[in-house]
């Protein structure tokens, strides 16, 4: 179950550090519509926890495959 659970938790977390990114790169492309240093600081406010929250689940759900991996191991 953990496997699964992980496996889900991977999926939704690139889901949501992907759809961030692209919203990154269209603020990026669209370089006219906000210019200066307060581009990367409003990148950083309505990027930067999407991104976050995605990279964690990533990586939560790396941890609990290998949990799982490692207690089918044990005897």
């Amino acid at each position: 179950m953990k496997v699964v659970l992980g496996g889900v938790m991977i999926a939704i977390g690139l889901l949501i550090a992907g759809a961030t990114g692209l919203c990154c790169l269209m603020l990026i492309a669209n370089a006219g519509a906000i210019t200066g240093p307060g581009a990367f600081l409003t990148m950083g406010l309505y990027a930067g926890l999407p991104l976050a929250a995605g990279v964690g689940l990533i990586i939560g759900g790396i941890v609990l495959i290998r949990e799982a991996r490692n207690e089918r191991r044990r005897p």
